[in-house]
């Protein structure tokens, strides 16, 4: 699995980098970060330069010169806490095991780049409940393995898949793929149809669709 660096500031970065959103995903010329603003503190995702060590990626001082390459800040950045995290990309078999009914991570686990997973899980709860309700109006237990039928591919088509992608899109260090990509994005985005298209299937409302017609 792929390993970031997880460092915490209450650094006020929304201050000094225009346009700067709660959640903010960024390439720079020497690598890639993301910024996620928590209600006290910044939670910065820093991607280190693969010929170090992750002991040497974790080391204070890397840190700092990586926020710096955020926001040259003249004084030392105050780290509430930094630790590794671990990029995993898996999906169980069978959602349903007897009396256990799995949801969310506990099913399957990807990149948190776009929020995939916690929105994947959302949409693993609502498909359940209807389940649970034919089970509660007197239909066989067997409805529940309808539960897998419909939100198994639907994870891995629309939410593995564009997990990954958004990795790799997040990710990518080459300027002419980057320029590629912002292209593509513009393209879209001034075009109502691809727009309405990308919309529905990065909302995965495609998938809520998909999964209504497996019986």
């Amino acid at each position: 699995p792929e390993t970031t660096v997880l460092a915490s500031t209450e650094f006020p970065f929304e201050q000094h980098i225009e346009g700067l959103s709660n959640v903010s995903y960024c390439w720079s010329p020497n690598g890639n970060f993301a910024l996620l603003r928590l209600p006290d503190f910044w939670r910065c995702s820093l991607y280190y330069d693969p010929s170090l060590t992750f002991e040497q990626a974790i080391e204070p001082d890397h840190i700092q010169l990586q926020l710096n390459e955020i926001f040259d800040n003249p004084d030392p950045y105050e780290i509430i806490d930094s630790r590794p995290y671990q990029v995993h990309q898996r999906i169980v078999d069978d959602f349903r095991v007897g009396r256990v009914l799995l949801v969310g991570d506990a099913a399957h686990v990807c990149s948190p780049s776009g929020g995939m997973g916690l929105n994947g899980g959302i949409h693993d709860a609502f498909n359940l409940v209807e389940n649970l309700v034919g089970i509660w109006q007197g239909a066989d237990l067997a409805l529940l393995d309808r539960y897998t039928r419909q939100r198994r591919p639907v994870v891995q088509s629309a939410i593995l898949q564009q997990a990954d992608q958004n990795r790799q899109r997040m990710t990518q260090k080459d300027p002419e793929a980057r320029a590629s990509s912002l292209q593509r994005m513009r393209e879209i985005a001034s075009t109502p149809e691809l727009a309405r298209e990308y919309l529905l299937k990065s909302s995965m409302i495609y998938g809520l669709r998909r999964a209504a017609t497996i019986a």
